[in-house]
């Protein structure tokens, strides 16, 4: 094992523990108080309950320059920062985990049973870019499939493909 790496990993996960542990309230909190957004809240499960003359605010919030409003809604979004750092580091260390193999897609399906000794938190498809197919994966406690599934455009159902596929197969575990 590196053990600067593993120093590099300890430190970042002290550091998101330490800035969640000292926060005065929990993420998401000051928007709870904010009332333009309470308001919307509560209207927007009423069927038309967001029209303009129902909330006018709304309208008025919805008229100020585009900067001002993404400025405002980046503020927003900032109230989750912390969040999205601790969930970034734990995905990240599950990611880590993995090492692929390459597997084959017989006619665009692949299925496997799982080490019932072996947990699996995450299942990752690498294929080229610009393929023109994608995975579907299904999963269960004991086994996962995948189809590979092409679409010709938006506007038609995405359908399995016939070719036979390569790709990289990752099962993560920690």
């Amino acid at each position: 094992m590196d053990p600067v790496r593993l120093n590099e990993v300890l430190g970042h996960t002290k550091g998101v523990l330490d800035a969640l542990r000292t926060t005065d309230h929990p993420p998401g909190y000051d928007l709870r108080q904010n009332e333009l957004l309470s308001y919307v809240r509560q209207r927007s499960s009423i069927p038309a309950g967001t029209c303009s003359f129902d909330i006018p605010a709304f309208q008025h919030w919805l008229e100020r320059p585009a900067e001002e409003r993404v400025r405002e809604i980046k503020g927003w979004l900032s109230e989750f920062d912390l969040v999205q750092d601790a969930v970034g580091l734990c995905l990240d260390l599950v990611r880590q985990s993995a090492s692929g193999t390459r597997e084959m897609a017989k006619r665009g399906f692949f299925q496997r049973h799982l080490d019932p000794s072996n947990s699996c938190q995450m299942i990752r498809v690498v294929l080229p870019h610009q393929t023109p197919w994608f995975p579907e994966i299904s999963g269960g406690r004991h086994r996962f499939s995948i189809r590979f599934m092409c679409q010709e455009n938006t506007a038609t159902r995405p359908v399995q493909t016939e070719a036979d596929i390569g790709f990289e197969l990752q099962c993560c575990t920690l």
